[in-house]
């Protein structure tokens, strides 16, 4: 039967990674994983900020009242 026979899937790095680090290295990796995200977060919050700010300055340079 075809059902119970396993499709084979091609190794890869990670794949190997997953299968045979230990607790403690896939903890790390993750975590470092973890912390390049956030800091990538950052610095788009921190970018959108900045863009939010230039567009609140040239609209009141403008002469638009802002607290319409």
């Amino acid at each position: 039967m075809n059902a119970s026979k396993r499709e084979k899937i091609k190794l890869s790095a990670f794949s190997n990674f997953m299968r045979n680090a230990s607790d403690q290295k896939k903890s790390e990796f993750f975590t470092k994983v973890a912390q390049a995200a956030i800091e990538e977060e950052r610095k788009l919050i921190a970018k959108a900020q900045s863009m939010s700010k230039v567009d609140v300055e040239q609209h009141d340079a403008e002469g638009h009242d802002a607290k319409k």
